[in-house]
């Protein structure tokens, strides 16, 4: 339309037609994807409202990329976790159960308890299903049965379990702390088809309470199946204590018994024996007592059917206990062998360096090695031990005496008539003769020495030499 001002007003035969409008287009098919269509998938939203014009008159903008209401990648997320996630049955509810039952979980697996004692509250604490009864235990149908009880009464227990009521894929898992008495256990009672894993996670309650990391968890597959889906769920058992940082350690159960023996069962005996000692803390508690008191603590708070078991069901431990006492031994005869060096400088050598007869010291000397069950070192012990020596020095001089009025008299200075021993009576024997009844012949030895016979001390009035005779009375005083 052309103003009325413009100078071309006059001259509307000079201006060019306007161009007709474009014809109308009438139900042609909308190439705009509808709404109902994709609904289903991508809930795309219908209705003018929310339709955004672009600045130039185009169609209405939609977001495909927008968060939807059905997130597969979310749940696919999810399904996998779920079928990573094992119902796991624990046969033995008490201390050592309830620990392990608190990492499985936290970790997502469903768990089933089992325990001839209550332990229901401990169980629903940790959102786990208690049972009191194996059959209802066992028609839950586990992935895994975990054998959590003490060694004493695991056979017990096993036995008890109503197996045609679970899986034939079923997986048993022990943790006992010996592996060659449940390996063999579990071979002879379970069926063929289950599966059997030995393991044993080398720490408790009081070593673990901090965490697992770099503690070892030693495992031995026994039996697995071949199937995919059996060594898929052992995997995912191990993979429990993996991911609680333990170190993982392959071993059999063999060579598991053969280490444990020095490495567990002499740790408790050890912290046994220091807990008989009643040991007390004191002000002045080194680094290395401090040490023995927690050892006490940590063995002690386990049962004593532990270290029965550890014991019993571990053929090397007899070996060890054998072993240790022989390590005593050693280390006792070297301290009184030291002691006794001491001992005979002390009391065997004068201030001057002159020494007492080589006689008395050796046979004192004998006497204080030998007696290992007097409290050598005691002030008492030495006391007795000096004056037994004074005495028997004294009473040497009076034998002296005695030796040299009988040589006299015999006129013999190489033979001497044997003394009776500790009043034995005179008797007759056939290197003698009758006694004379004449008093001119009582005193009268014979003069033929006895050859052959009895020992000197049983043959009163044979005739010895004088170094024998010394030899026997020392041997009597001392």
């Amino acid at each position: 339309m052309i103003p009325s001002h413009s100078r071309f007003a006059s001259l509307p035969h000079l201006l060019p037609p306007p161009p007709p409008p474009p014809p109308r287009l009438l139900n042609l098919p909308s190439f705009r994807p509808r709404a109902t269509l994709l609904s289903r998938v991508f809930r795309v939203p219908s209705g003018r409202r929310h339709r955004q014009r672009r600045p130039w008159g185009g169609g209405a903008v939609r977001a495909l990329d927008a968060a939807q209401a059905f997130d597969y990648e979310s749940r696919a997320s999810e399904e996998l976790e779920q079928r990573a996630r094992l119902k796991i049955a624990i046969v033995g509810f008490g201390n050592f159960g309830q620990f392990l039952a608190r990492t499985f979980a936290a970790q997502g697996h469903a768990i089933l308890a089992y325990s001839r004692s209550d332990h229901s509250a401990a169980a629903g604490s940790l959102g786990a299903a208690f049972f009191r009864d194996p059959h209802d235990l066992c028609e839950q149908h586990p992935d895994v049965v975990l054998l959590c009880t003490s060694i004493l009464s695991a056979e017990a227990v096993l036995r008890s379990l109503p197996f045609q009521r679970l899986r034939r894929s079923t997986l048993f898992v022990d943790v006992l702390s010996v592996k060659e008495f449940p390996k063999n256990l579990l071979l002879h009672i379970l069926p063929p088809d289950f599966d059997i894993l030995c393991t044993h996670p080398m720490f408790g309650p009081e070593s673990g309470k901090h965490g697992w990391a770099c503690l070892p968890f030693v495992y031995d597959k026994v039996r697995i199946g071949d199937s995919e889906d059996r060594v898929d769920r052992c995997r995912r058992f191990l993979d429990i204590f993996a991911r609680e940082g333990c170190r993982m350690v392959e071993m059999s159960c063999a060579e598991h018994d053969e280490n444990a023996a020095e490495i567990q069962f002499l740790t408790h005996t050890v912290g046994r024996i220091l807990a008989k000692l009643d040991l007390k803390s004191t002000p002045i508690n080194t680094k290395g007592y401090e040490t023995l008191l927690k050892l006490v603590e940590n063995t002690c708070s386990d049962s004593f059917d532990l270290y029965n078991g550890l014991f019993m069901y571990n053929k090397n431990s007899t070996e060890l206990l054998e072993r240790l006492e022989l390590a005593f031994d050693s280390l006792k005869k070297e301290l009184f062998g030291r002691l006794h060096d001491i001992l005979r400088k002390q009391l065997f050598e004068s201030p001057n360096g002159s020494r007492f007869p080589v006689l008395c010291g050796d046979a004192f000397g004998r006497l204080v090695y030998e007696d290992n069950n007097l409290v050598v070192g005691k002030c008492q012990w030495i006391r007795e031990r000096i004056f037994l020596l004074h005495y028997s020095q004294i009473l040497l001089a009076v034998i002296s005496s005695v030796l040299s009025v009988v040589l006299f008299v015999n006129k013999d200075p190489y033979r001497l008539v044997a003394l009776p021993v500790y009043g034995q009576k005179h008797t007759c024997t056939p290197e003698t003769s009758d006694p004379a009844r004449t008093p001119d012949r009582v005193s009268t030895p014979k003069k033929v020495p006895t050859i052959s016979g009895v020992s000197i001390t049983r043959a009163p009035g044979g005739i010895i030499s004088l170094i024998e005779a010394s030899v026997e009375i020392f041997t009597q005083v001392a």
